[in-house]
């Protein structure tokens, strides 16, 4: 028969490992089990030191988002928010203005509107006098009873 040193041979080279001409009692050197251990260990921990900072990083990216997003918040309800609210309201005001309406323009003109069409507003002042206006130019209607 082959021998116990022939089978550990059979073995070995059957579980894929190169072995040197001397044999140890479980395969391989005791020097290079310890490695093999050794690298698998260090392996898996670099791949989680890996997975670490790689999650480290896009927290960091994502920290470094935050304050232009709270800047864009602060901006969008200090600023752009009620503007916007006061850009409805004059053209609610603009598109409910009839005749008779008393009126008060950009420049401060103050007068009742004598006809209206989409874009003109012809407004008598004061004085009688008839001025032609762009409908864009009403700033406010003030119907004082």
């Amino acid at each position: 028969m082959i021998g116990e040193q022939g089978a550990r041979l059979l073995r070995d080279r059957r579980a894929g490992e190169t072995l040197k001409s001397e044999t140890y009692e479980c395969g391989s050197p005791p020097a290079l089990r310890k490695a093999s251990n050794l690298e698998r260990k260090s392996t898996t921990s670099e791949k989680k030191a890996y997975f670490i900072e790689r999650g480290e990083e896009e927290m960091a990216g994502l920290k470094s988002l935050i304050p232009i997003l709270l800047m864009f918040a602060i901006f969008y309800f200090l600023l752009i928010r009620p503007q916007q609210k006061r850009q409805k309201s004059v053209r609610e005001m603009q598109s409910s203005m009839k005749k008779g309406d008393k009126i008060v323009t950009i420049g401060g003109l103050h007068g009742t509107i004598e006809s209206i069409n989409d874009l003109i507003v012809v407004i008598r002042s004061n004085d009688g006098a008839k001025l032609t206006f762009d409908r864009n130019a009403i700033r406010e209607v003030r119907n004082e009873a």
